[in-house]
């Protein structure tokens, strides 16, 4: 049976709704390299938008890499330090021999060993790494602009579940520690965002952080109930359903109770 709606993880195409202006907007950011900070409440669809935009520059520029992780798992910040450097060299990668070369190339004193997961080509880098040492943390945290410089490209690092830097021991310093180092990249953009959004503004909106003001503050809106109603009687129509306007435009409560099971946040 055919669902009209996507819930509960990141959306795109047909599924993803409105969203026009916080797209473009993300898209221009992207290629004027500017740090971004996402705010919003949570299950608003700051990760599908992310996505999208990506997506649609992806299309039409080819000078530009994406490097996408999320660090909800991270507890330290050694932890941190080593999801940054494989994400970076897993998506600046396009195959297993790729990823070696840039291992090799950007990573040496990581003492990278590439592991291959099966024969369908999956890979992933594993990093037999102690990053408990100052230069090693510099190297990492320089890998996006290092990358930009040698293969002369922008680079736009996205880091979801950023809000999860606050639990770390000497949050602070850590946090000092990442924009001393991200804002003298000259080739590369941040996008930070996080679904706690009392912690991401704690982070980026309090005069005394340091990541005040390191660059856009974008704040989701709500989406209309009209966009809403419209998305709904499409995604309907679009599965052989149907629906009234005025039915699309009640309550999820109610919706749910006489069409199907629904999450009117249908982004993440």
């Amino acid at each position: 049976m055919n669902i009209p709606f996507a819930y509960g993880k990141i959306v795109e195409d047909v599924d993803f709704t409105d969203r026009t202006d916080e797209t473009a907007h993300l898209m221009s950011n992207f290629l004027s390299l500017t740090n971004t900070a996402i705010i919003s409440p949570r299950r608003w669809g700051k990760s599908s938008l992310v996505a999208k935009a990506i997506k649609a520059v992806e299309a039409e520029q080819k000078d530009i890499l994406f490097v996408r992780m999320n660090i909800f798992k991270c507890e330290t910040q050694q932890e941190f330090y080593s999801l940054f450097a494989k994400k970076t060299m897993e998506e600046i990668s396009t195959s297993a021999e790729s990823l070696l070369l840039n291992a090799k190339e950007f990573i040496s004193k990581l003492l990278p060993k590439l592991t291959i997961s099966d024969p369908s080509s999956q890979y992933e880098i594993a990093l037999g790494v102690d990053v408990k040492s100052t230069p090693i943390e510099e190297d990492i945290l320089d890998l996006p602009q290092q990358i930009a410089t040698k293969k002369k490209k922008k680079v736009v690092v996205c880091i979801d579940e950023f809000q999860q830097i606050g639990e770390f021991a000497n949050t602070l310093k850590f946090q000092k520690t990442l924009r001393s180092h991200w804002q003298t990249h000259s080739d590369v953009a941040y996008i930070l965002y996080g679904s706690k959004k009392h912690m991401m503004l704690h982070i980026f909106g309090e005069y005394n952080s340091p990541f005040y003001r390191f660059g856009d503050m974008m704040f989701l809106p709500k989406i209309t109930n009209e966009e809403w109603k419209k998305f709904i009687v499409g995604r309907f129509r679009d599965t052989g359903k149907s629906i009234t306007p005025d039915l699309a435009g009640q309550k999820p409560s109610l919706l749910c109770a006489t069409a199907c099971p629904i999450h009117m946040a249908s982004h993440i």
